[in-house]
């Protein structure tokens, strides 16, 4: 009988062992903590930095709203959209910007500025949307940019 009870616990002490797992972990979990913050414009991976243009009286003139600066280690494509405020002056009548920079390159965003019809100082905020993906990156961006026109226009 002593041998037929050792066999029995024997027995029983194999099927815990084959009923429990190996004590292994399925998941792990820990608290890191994440900080961002929004780099000055001189240091930011797409520099968009707005001027503030002013245009005098007589035909349309083209000026300078934004300078794009890449930072990136990589070239960029670039979609830029600009929004005038409205028909009065200054009215922006067309706009060229770049559809692509260079690592490092830098390239201005113009726009054609009517101030004819402007009897005094008018000023309008425009808007400036810039959009830019690489091959791993992607940057979207607003700027407003105050354009003024200094009158003696036609009224």
């Amino acid at each position: 009988m002593n041998r037929l009870r050792r066999l029995g616990v024997v027995a029983i002490a194999t099927l815990v062992l084959l009923t429990t797992g190996t004590g292994g972990v399925a998941t792990i979990s820990g608290d890191r903590s994440v900080e961002l913050a929004v780099a000055d414009e001189g240091e930011a991976y797409v520099g968009a930095e707005p001027a503030e243009p002013t245009v005098g009286a007589g035909p349309p003139e083209d000026v300078v709203v934004l300078t794009l600066t890449n930072r990136f280690e990589q070239p960029l494509t670039v979609d830029v959209t600009v929004r005038g405020d409205g028909p009065t002056p200054p009215v922006l009548q067309g706009y060229d910007a770049p559809d692509h920079l260079g690592t490092g390159e830098a390239a201005a965003v113009t726009a054609t500025v009517n101030c004819d019809a402007s009897p005094g100082t008018d000023t309008e905020t425009w808007t400036v949307g810039v959009s830019a993906t690489g091959d791993d990156v992607s940057v979207d961006t607003t700027r407003t940019v105050t354009v003024a026109c200094t009158g003696g226009g036609k009224g």
